[in-house]
């Protein structure tokens, strides 16, 4: 009796001290001028195929697809090479895939019907977010997203910007407060004329 009585309390004592712990921001929103003060002097990445450009720290590195910009994956360059070094396939921290929509000019439900999974229909999370002044729609631990890894938990911001399509994954959420800066810092160009995209 005496022993259950202590599991008990040290039970109740332990539920007590997580509530105290300092809880971990998991929101996207910042304000502009502390992402400015946070970007100085961090590294930009641009991606003139799908004209986007963003920030990252100077302790990171990207590897994109090349002139076709359809991929770029941004990670810690620590975190690569420990990765590399056990002859592991490393995707990246924050993965942008970019789709072409000039043609078929998709909304993100009619983009996500012609998947292999409809996010919209997965039972997902899902929350509205504003990124470089677009809207888009934030879904929630989404599986099936990393190949090496189907049951990873990855979360997807997917922001529909007329002539294209991004899809935002967020492979690594350790490296939350980066990420998040990262994907506050972007900013995306006007859309292309017809004769632009041919």
């Amino acid at each position: 009796m005496k022993r259950l009585f202590i599991v008990l309390l040290i039970i109740v004592c332990g539920f007590s001290f997580s509530g105290c712990a300092k809880k971990v921001d998991t929101g996207l929103k910042m304000d502009s001028s502390a992402v400015a003060k946070k970007v100085y002097d961090w590294k930009l990445y641009t991606n003139p195929a799908y004209r986007y450009e963003l920030r990252f720290p100077k302790d990171w590195a990207v590897f994109d697809s090349g002139e076709d910009g359809k991929q770029a994956a941004f990670y810690p360059t620590v975190r690569g090479e420990e990765v590399r070094s056990n002859d592991q396939t490393y995707y990246g921290s924050i993965i942008i895939l970019a789709h072409s929509n000039w043609q078929t000019k998709y909304t993100l439900e009619d983009f996500y019907r012609q998947q292999t999974e409809n996010l919209f229909l997965g039972n997902y999370q899902q929350e509205k977010v504003v990124i470089g002044g677009t809207e888009g729609v934030w879904f929630k631990n989404v599986r099936n997203r990393n190949l090496e890894k189907a049951e990873a938990l990855v979360d997807v911001f997917a922001i529909d910007l007329g002539d294209r399509i991004l899809e935002i994954e967020i492979q690594e959420k350790e490296y939350w407060d980066d990420i998040k800066t990262i994907i506050n810092s972007m900013s995306f160009y006007p859309n292309a004329s017809p004769a632009e995209m041919k």
